[in-house]
């Protein structure tokens, strides 16, 4: 006696529920990827400020005072920047396709971490006879929760905190950036002096001598 088999294919119901599942996996995969890839950025801009410390340290060994702007091409300290002779290549935010060479005539374009550099108050700042002694560096996370904000210095503009007595070299305060900033895309410290503190979440990491 032979039994016959009937093929049967799958229902549109059956359909709608594969393809509901493949789209709620992709969600997840998707999402896990986006968040891996912005903790893998924000690890490239913490090991990439600490590399420009340690070049600024370098350059001020050499010269007694610091650059004014760390991607600058020529010139004599403190106009001069930090590449070749104190880094090879002064890096760039890594979510973007700036360019050092765009960070050395307009350093506060996006994607250029955000340097300030400083000498004591007066009105003919960073000169030789008033050289910059202290700098402030800094670069916006991807990640707000990252723990690294929580061990930096948030300093504030100049003149107030671990700033106090401190002018920024471009003029009063021209230029100059609070470490209590939110972050533009692509993740850089805002740089509006004089600007009310912006709401939302801080995600400047920022460092200082």
């Amino acid at each position: 006696m032979r039994v016959s088999s009937l093929k049967r294919g799958f229902t549109l119901i059956e359909l709608m529920v594969v393809i509901a599942i493949i789209g709620i996996l992709a969600t997840i995969i998707t999402g896990s990827l986006s968040s891996s890839r912005a903790k893998g950025n924000d690890a490239r801009r913490i090991a990439d400020i600490k590399s420009i410390q340690v070049s600024l340290e370098l350059y001020y060994n050499d010269n007694l005072m610091y650059p004014k702007n760390i991607y600058a091409t020529s010139g004599t300290a403190p106009n001069n920047g930090l590449a070749p002779s104190y880094i090879s290549v002064v890096s760039t935010d890594p979510s973007g396709n700036t360019t050092p060479q765009t960070c050395a005539t307009t350093p506060t374009t996006a994607g250029c971490y955000t340097y300030q550099a400083y000498a004591y108050g007066a009105s003919a700042a960073c000169t030789t006879s008033n050289p910059s002694v202290k700098y402030h560096l800094g670069v916006g996370f991807q990640q707000t929760a990252n723990t690294a904000l929580t061990q930096d210095v948030d300093a504030p503009l100049a003149g107030s905190g671990v700033m106090a007595g401190f002018i920024a070299c471009t003029g009063a305060g021209a230029g100059d950036f609070s470490g209590l900033d939110t972050a533009v895309s692509p993740a850089q410290c805002r740089n509006n002096p004089g600007s009310a503190q912006p709401s939302g979440t801080e995600t400047c990491y920022d460092v200082t001598n």
